[in-house]
């Protein structure tokens, strides 16, 4: 072999190695490439997932605090008091009454006004007789209002 096999012999060495190395390089960007995209695809499974749950639980909360009447979840935000309200404020009494839908619009007004007219002494408490009498008073009306 003369000089220009020699040549040829380490030309096609050299291209050799080159190649070698350009699969090794190429091997390894591939190996990375794929770490970073497996590690993206884990992320946005857990996102993915999380958001789920997080609908789950949300539709849970709304699903549960939606039931019950209108007046169990007025009495819920107002403070969740399951009883009635203090008989020593008759203005709060009857607000419960016509929220609970046992007072109508006018009966509701008639006694508003009887309260806040008079039946109450300077401290502002109402004398317990006269509520006595008118919680009477108000059935036999709502009997009158409902024979009309």
């Amino acid at each position: 072999m003369g000089r220009l096999g020699i040549l040829a012999l380490k030309g096609l060495g050299a291209l050799l190695l080159a190649f070698v190395a350009l699969s090794i390089v190429v091997t390894v960007v591939g190996l990375v490439l794929w770490l970073v995209g497996a590690a993206i695809s884990a992320l946005v499974t857990l996102v993915i997932l999380a958001l789920f749950v997080l609908a789950g639980i949300g539709l849970y909360t709304v699903m549960r605090g939606s039931s019950g009447t209108p007046q169990e979840r007025y009495r819920n935000e107002r403070g969740g008091s399951e009883q009635p309200a203090d008989e020593s404020d008759p203005k709060a009494a009857l607000q419960e009454q016509y929220v609970e839908g046992e007072l109508t619009d006018a009966e509701f007004e008639r006694e508003l006004e009887r309260v806040l007219s008079g039946d109450e002494d300077a401290t502002g408490h109402s004398h317990p007789e006269p509520a006595a009498r008118s919680l009477e008073d108000l059935d036999g009306q709502r009997e009158r209002d409902r024979d009309r």
